[in-house]
């Protein structure tokens, strides 16, 4: 885990998911946390990184930036995952057919989920980035599973083409790391990267 950091202390008077991801806001709301939800319509394609350490860390700060920029007083998350399988980034399947040779290449073996988090205290601009990985193993899939999960619809807006938190449970069967790394959001980072700007997430469990 690789954490960078900047510290002033400060307090901050809401919270705020810069993400639409139901994946995300599903984990916040089931540990309690107070927030609100404001997206923005920052263009991914745009950040390029050599590495996907790199990359995963820099859309989620791109993210949490152009979120923060008219925020007061808030705490800022910006999160964001990446699919990697043989050294290649796997993105959200382009329909059914797109979908059904992702799984067909995940089946029977591992695959990395980078998450990628970057958290500002806008009332002074401190900021924390950081990043975990958990690798994923899914069993033998037969073409009769993969048609049907893919005929479910699930996979066709998720990256890598399948949703832990759903029927994609079925396709897997061992993690190493953090589960909800690979639904969007590491509690345990997040944690960590609010104290890193003097915020403490337990101040706003409800």
């Amino acid at each position: 885990m690789l954490v960078r950091k900047m510290t002033t202390v400060t307090s901050v008077d809401k919270i705020v998911l810069a993400s639409g991801s139901t994946g995300r806001r599903g984990i916040l709301e089931n540990i309690g946390l107070a927030f609100t939800v404001v997206t923005s319509d920052f263009d991914e394609a745009s950040v390029e990184r050599s590495s996907t350490e790199e990359l995963v860390q820099a859309l989620a700060q791109a993210k949490a930036r152009a979120v923060a920029s008219a925020q007061e007083a808030a705490l800022v998350i910006g999160s964001d995952n990446l699919v990697v399988i043989d050294d290649e980034r796997l993105g959200k399947p382009e329909g059914e057919a797109g979908a059904t040779a992702m799984l067909e290449r995940l089946g029977g073996r591992w695959h990395s989920i980078y998450n990628g988090m970057t958290v500002i205290n806008t009332a002074t601009g401190a900021e924390a980035t950081g990043f975990v990985v958990t690798k994923v193993k899914f069993r033998d899939l037969s073409e009769e599973e993969i048609a049907g999960y893919v005929a479910s619809g699930e996979p066709l807006d998720k990256a890598g083409a399948y949703g832990i938190q759903g029927k994609g449970a079925l396709l897997v069967e061992r993690i190493e790391g953090d589960y909800y790394g690979i639904i969007g959001m590491s509690v345990v980072l997040l944690n960590q990267l609010a104290g890193q700007v003097e915020v403490k997430i337990g101040d706003w469990l409800y």
